[in-house]
């Protein structure tokens, strides 16, 4: 936990400003000349001892001493110092699960139409024409008024009922300066010049409902951006009653005073200013990637830091996520100032060195107040303590800012259904060569595949303005499309298709891509026959046809079971036991195909496998065929008529298996033809009978 340091107080304290009046001339040119002709050491001691010196050093010191004593902070310890906030009001951070949530898990998303929803929210919004008061510069005003004060150039204050612009308090004007109404179009032309650094730099450029956000910003309505981003995100009271007495109708804001109406009810006529806040945090991404990256300060005044800020968490890190935006200055004076403690309880100033990523946004050019050189951060910025150090009554806090980089720009926002299509088309033509990977077909007629497909999704898919994918029913039918022109450039059909293009000895060794797509289509199953019947032996086993036939969709079922039935009958006897218990199929097809497969079976090796035939409730699942190859090889076999063949025979023609025609009769010379064996009359009377 970091202590008090003498060398670290002493730093803040300027001192090196006084050495600088004893030495300064009328410029750094010609202090530079006067160092460099000093003669001797004497001469610098003589400058450095005279009585102006030395009085402003014991000054100094003597001043920051007593506000050190007054502070009472003589070990300076972490926890010390936290305990001069007590009875501060606390602020309230978040922590990393809200920052990866970004803006959007905040306050939603923004209308595709901005600048209509902007001035909805600022006109015809629930607290619209409800007066607020600001606590820095005291402006009273209204949501409405502040809107006009941005936008309407050719509204006057007589139009409002009002004798001039809402302007700083009496009390303030001492400290601050007025603020300054920018006409609209003098920030459009300022902006052109951060436009074309942006343009250079390959960024998206400043677009005009972003600029009239930011600057209304500057102006009394942060209090109500920031009220909604602090409240919807926290339980503390305080806020929350901020949030509500800001952005609610006055009656809701009454009843949730005195307890009548609940948070939860309170939310449901708050107005969020979701379009503005996400117009101004689209501006501060833009605008931060021209900021130089400087040291910025933030001062907090009569607030105190959760225990967060002082006390590692368990992986030794100090901080939190701010929720709304925060606003820093390039003058340390400024914050200092800001932040100054009443010795009872001491101000806070966060300093950061700003970095290559984490940056924030130069908004003085288009600021109502230019004077406090606002370098603004957005919402979500993550805050991680580096150091703690006292400086009289406030405490410096040495920080390093993380921006957040889930939160996007207007256009990625909008544009987010339009860019999930476009990357998912991107992907859709990276996925071709994968598709094809394996199939033998060239890698030039893949690439053309690729490029046609490409060219056909730009066409039909991504040629709609990227907005046009935020309606719902666009959306669906675009992903469609992507869908079906994907299945006309890789499917099953594409795929054989360009495969039968392959010499033969080429589709042998590639035989095992069109096995992928038995099922699919009819085509894997033609060019597989075709092969020579050693070869499509050996890929039905490689291929693991058996599991195959076992496979869930009964398409694949079917499409395998027709494959073996080109095998050779003495290797087709091998799949017969893998083949059997199909013939219980609950799928017609599947059966009807395996049927068609034992029809080329040897008869002498049907006759083996009689008993399958015919199912647990006596039913028969048998092809015509295959009931006269039953006869034929009950013969064969020396066993002649059996019974089994009979109703084989008799019950394949009362059912008419496979579509072929029933009939009612099974005359005995067509037994004796169709089966090419010898029946006896004794037979051919049980059959027919």
């Amino acid at each position: 936990m970091a202590q008090w340091r003498l060398l670290t107080w002493l730093q803040g304290l300027d001192l090196h400003r006084i050495v600088a009046s004893a030495l300064e001339k009328d410029s750094d040119a010609a202090s530079h000349v006067f160092l460099c002709g000093l003669r001797s050491r004497g001469e610098l001691t003589q400058l450095l001892q005279s009585k102006v010196v030395f009085e402003s050093l014991v000054n100094v010191l003597w001043t920051h001493v007593g506000e050190l004593q007054q502070a009472g902070t003589a070990d300076g310890s972490d926890d010390r110092i936290a305990s001069k906030f007590s009875g501060a009001v606390e602020l309230s951070y978040s922590g990393l699960d809200t920052f990866f949530n970004g803006l959007e898990g905040v306050v939603g998303a923004p209308s595709p139409n901005v600048y209509d929803s902007m001035a909805t929210e600022h006109v015809n919004g629930p607290d619209s024409v409800k007066q607020f008061v600001t606590g820095n510069y005291g402006i009273q005003t209204t949501s409405q008024i502040e809107w006009l004060y941005v936008v309407g150039e050719g509204v006057s204050c007589d139009q409002l009922g009002l004798t001039c612009w809402p302007k700083e308090s009496e009390e303030k004007l001492a400290i601050h300066h007025h603020r300054t109404r920018r006409p609209l179009a003098n920030i459009q032309r300022a902006a052109e010049t951060r436009n074309e650094q942006l343009r250079r730099a390959g960024h998206l450029l400043l677009i005009t409902e972003e600029l009239i956000s930011a600057n209304m910003y500057t102006g009394p309505l942060f209090v109500k951006y920031n009220a909604v981003l602090r409240g919807l995100q926290t339980d503390v009271p305080f806020l929350l009653s901020t949030m509500v007495s800001l952005c609610c109708p006055e009656a809701v804001a009454r009843g949730y005073a005195v307890g009548s109406v609940t948070i939860d009810e309170a939310k449901s006529s708050l107005n969020t200013y979701t379009t503005t806040l996400h117009a101004i945090n689209s501006a501060v991404i833009k605008l931060g990637k021209l900021t130089k990256a400087t040291k910025v300060y933030r001062g907090i005044a009569g607030m105190a830091l959760p225990a967060e800020f002082w006390t590692p968490n368990e992986v030794g890190v100090r901080g939190g996520v701010e929720n709304a935006f925060m606003s820093t200055t390039l003058e340390r004076d400024v914050a200092l100032g800001y932040a100054q403690g009443d010795g009872i309880r001491m101000g806070i100033v966060l300093e950061a060195q700003q970095g290559m990523v984490s940056r924030g946004a130069d908004i003085t050019w288009l600021s109502q107040y230019a004077h406090e050189r606002e370098i603004l951060f957005g919402p979500l910025t993550g805050i991680e303590v580096l150091s703690i150090r006292m400086e009289g009554s406030v405490v410096i806090i040495e920080c390093a800012f993380s921006v957040c980089l889930v939160t996007r720009t207007l256009e990625q926002v909008l544009n987010k259904r339009h860019g999930l299509v476009k990357e998912m088309g991107n992907n859709i033509v990276l996925e071709v060569p994968a598709a094809m990977q394996g199939t033998g077909i060239n890698a030039d007629t893949v690439g053309d595949i690729a490029a046609e497909l490409e060219q056909e999704l730009a066409v039909k898919v991504l040629h709609s303005e990227a907005t046009a994918f935020n309606d719902d029913s666009h959306f669906v039918h675009a992903v469609q499309m992507m869908m079906k022109l994907k299945h006309e450039a890789v499917g099953a059909k594409r795929v054989l298709t360009e495969m039968q293009k392959l010499d033969p000895g080429v589709l042998v060794c590639h035989a095992a891509a069109v096995v992928a797509r038995l099922g699919q289509e009819d085509m894997a199953i033609e060019m597989l026959a075709r092969l020579p019947k050693g070869d499509l032996a050996h890929i039905c086993k490689e291929c693991l046809f058996q599991k195959m036939l076992a496979d869930e969709e009964p398409q694949v079922r079917a499409a395998t079971a027709r494959v073996l039935s080109h095998l050779d009958t003495n290797v087709l006897a091998d799949w017969a036991p893998s083949l059997m218990p199909l013939l219980c199929d609950p799928s017609e097809s599947v059966e009807c195909s395996v049927l068609d497969t034992l029809s080329n079976m040897a008869p002498a090796d049907l006759v083996e496998y009689e008993d399958s035939f015919f199912c647990t409730n006596g039913g028969c699942r048998i092809s015509w065929l295959s009931a006269c190859s039953l006869c034929q090889g009950a013969v064969q076999a020396g066993r002649p008529s059996t019974a089994g063949s009979i109703r084989a025979i008799r019950c394949a023609d009362r059912r008419g298996i496979c579509g072929r025609p029933k009939r009612k009769w099974l005359s005995h010379s067509w037994c004796r033809t169709r089966a090419g064996v010898p029946i006896t009359e004794c037979t051919a009377a049980c059959i027919c009978r």
